[in-house]
């Protein structure tokens, strides 16, 4: 079972890697039929219930978050959102948590993880280098192409957006750092150049929250390695360069002035502090299960505080927590809230009762990484929305769930 959830998972992060969103989602159902058949396989030769405790916050997260669905404007838009979302965590959950992909099976995905990402960032510096991408000028019909190709390039590589590329690695880089201080001879050296591909496209792609979320990261990382000194360097460094950012044109600027909290601009910009306000009023309307899926865009047009006339694509919240609260109501929201934190205070109170077991302690501590990477970005962007980067969530979330278990399994 192990083997064949594994197959599964390379193949699924492979069409995540090299798949743009739209012909990702053009063949989502042969990815949803592979999942399907390969649940009923662990659930077959395991024999486990669906319905147990530990899975308890799975069902509740699912529950409260469809509640949205019976009472919104439009039902099957509605009802089309949930099942995108629902389908695909329940069957990665159960796929991945109980054919418990631990030891050298999560080596095994780790080293595939960093060949993809290896092969999407090489891909990226071509784009930036040569001021192309074949895929979206020849073949793909993408309306962020000939905003993001000009100028300075932001890459998109297979990701179609810099804002999602940017995602894809930072969830991808943990694992390489993984495979760095774990593996010998051929992946130690691809590992360690993929660190520094992964860092420079992610820089590249100028995205504030991915580079708040990598900022995050390698502190989390130097912190665990207890190097201090390394800390305070790499803080400067930081400084320094939103510093010098501060001083340049875009897209330079996102790192400098759109990043800086002032009056006007970035978090206090009145871009993002309308969309706070229109958040705030479509809760206060419909506090308790929300507008339904997809309806901050429907209905943004009547909470929306601003007099400026807004484009469809700008009728959204950036940020997927707002986008969520004001979708789903407070009980959706606060479902959630109960999945993550339920998983995440377990995974962090497993990490500081390992005393000994050493690779269960780095793999459980990757996962916590690569999450908290997904969900700082979570902040910048509705990546819930984008079937590539949910995915990567719902990989994660069985991920660690099924390092959880196989604890409680091996540990009595």
């Amino acid at each position: 079972m192990k083997k064949l959830a594994l197959f599964i998972m390379i193949l699924l992060f492979g069409a995540i890697s090299v798949l743009p969103m739209p012909l990702f989602d053009k063949y989502i159902f042969i990815t949803k039929a592979v999942l399907v058949f390969g649940c009923i396989a662990v659930l077959v030769c395991r024999r486990f219930c669906v319905f147990r405790r530990v899975d308890v916050p799975l069902w509740v997260f699912l529950g409260l978050l469809g509640l949205n669905i019976l009472y919104t404007k439009d039902a099957r838009v509605a009802l089309d959102t949930y099942l995108k979302l629902s389908v695909p965590l329940l069957l990665l959950y159960y796929l991945i948590s109980e054919a418990r992909l631990t030891g050298k099976y999560f080596d095994a995905f780790a080293k595939a993880i960093c060949v993809f990402s290896f092969a999407v960032s090489l891909y990226a510096m071509y784009e930036s280098a040569c001021g192309v991408n074949p895929l979206y000028k020849y073949y793909i019909s993408n309306p962020f192409y000939e905003r993001y190709i000009r100028g300075f390039v932001r890459p998109m590589s297979t990701q179609f957006n810099p804002a999602a590329l940017g995602t894809y690695l930072i969830v991808s880089l943990p694992f390489s750092i993984f495979l760095a201080r774990q593996q010998k001879s051929f992946f130690k050296a691809l590992a360690l150049c993929n660190i520094i591909l992964l860092s420079v496209v992610n820089i590249l792609t100028f995205s504030r929250g991915n580079f708040i979320a990598f900022i995050v990261i390698v502190m989390m990382y130097l912190a665990s390695q207890r190097r201090f000194k390394s800390m305070a360097g790499f803080g400067v460094l930081i400084i320094l360069v939103v510093v010098v950012c501060l001083f340049l044109p875009y897209p330079f600027s996102k790192f400098g002035a759109q990043l800086v909290p002032a009056p006007g601009k970035s978090i206090f910009s009145p871009y993002i502090l309308n969309r706070w306000v229109t958040a705030w009023r479509m809760v206060r309307a419909h506090p308790f299960v929300g507008l339904g899926f997809q309806h901050f865009r429907i209905e943004f047009a009547q909470f929306y505080p601003g007099q400026e006339t807004v484009v469809w694509e700008k009728m959204i919240a950036d940020n997927m927590y707002l986008t969520l609260l004001a979708e789903t109501g407070i009980l959706g929201f606060l479902g959630f809230i109960y999945f993550l934190f339920n998983w995440v205070k377990k995974g962090i109170q497993k990490f500081a009762s390992l005393k000994t077991a050493e690779d269960e302690k780095r793999q459980l501590f990757v996962v916590l990484l690569a999450l908290t990477g997904f969900l700082l970005n979570l902040a910048g962007y509705e990546m819930f929305y984008w079937s590539n980067q949910y995915f990567l969530f719902c990989i994660l979330m069985g991920l660690l769930a099924g390092l959880i278990k196989e604890g409680r399994v091996s540990h009595g």
